[in-house]
């Protein structure tokens, strides 16, 4: 029953990522059930037509979200759960990558201002000053939600004030060392993993960057923040619980 809960919360948040619904479908069972399965197992456990599951398992693969164990007779499976999500923040950075090299292209192109066709809300950081004044930018500008990541390498390195108002902040943390010096009365949900990033999103804008803070993003574009919102709520969702 547990792991049929899961799977649906699962295959949700990976359509809401943007994965297709067989897609979805097909990684969610196979993180579930930890184990290679033949094309015929897949095609039953997951009610995908069999001529399907050669397409999606292919683009699964290729993307590096599932492996190919045996060809005789062909078997795919995924990664531990816990590793999903690291796949996922890995393939969101390197669409960062892309999407600023892009923008740095146009940019040099210097268009007329009538025929600008993006705003530059995407913005590559570098250094851990302007990183963390940025992610205190996005805390203090947070007005519905806010939801924070951060390892010891990373919280040493900002003075976060968080919110002096009702906004719903959720913060996740890598050891419970440092679970006791984030504790705070404003914070409405506190968990734990590890994931080797900082980020904060909030409704209107996100940073997002390594743990040592020396390269990242700041992001406000719609489509990319409601992308990384996706994600952290995937983060959350199979982290470990603390009591209140």
């Amino acid at each position: 029953m547990g792991d049929r809960k899961t799977l649906e919360r699962l295959e949700k948040l990976l359509k809401e990522l943007g994965f297709t619904v067989y897609e979805a479908r097909m990684l969610s069972y196979l993180s579930i059930m930890r184990k290679p399965l033949k094309v015929k197992e897949i095609s039953s456990g997951t009610n995908i037509p069999r001529t399907k599951v050669y397409e999606v398992a292919d683009s699964l693969v290729e993307r590096g979200f599932i492996e190919l164990v045996s060809s005789k007779p062909l078997m795919f499976r995924s990664p531990p759960l816990n590793e999903l999500p690291s796949l996922l923040i890995k393939e969101l950075l390197e669409e960062f990558k892309r999407k600023v090299s892009l923008m740095n292209k146009i940019s040099r192109l210097e268009l007329e201002e009538g025929f600008w066709p993006l705003e530059k809300t995407i913005i590559p950081l570098y250094g851990t000053s302007i990183i963390a004044h940025m992610a205190n930018f996005v805390i203090a500008g947070a007005r519905e939600f806010l939801i924070l990541m951060t390892t010891r390498k990373s919280f040493n390195a900002l003075n976060i004030e968080f919110p002096n108002k009702d906004v719903k902040i959720r913060v996740l943390v890598d050891s419970y060392e440092l679970l006791r010096e984030v504790s705070s009365p404003r914070i409405s949900e506190i968990r734990l993993s590890r994931y080797d990033i900082f980020a904060v999103v909030s409704e209107q804008s996100a940073v997002i960057s390594n743990e040592e803070l020396s390269v990242g993003l700041y992001v406000s574009r719609e489509e990319l923040l409601s992308f990384m919102r996706s994600i952290m709520e995937m983060l959350f969702e199979f982290a470990v619980p603390i009591p209140r």
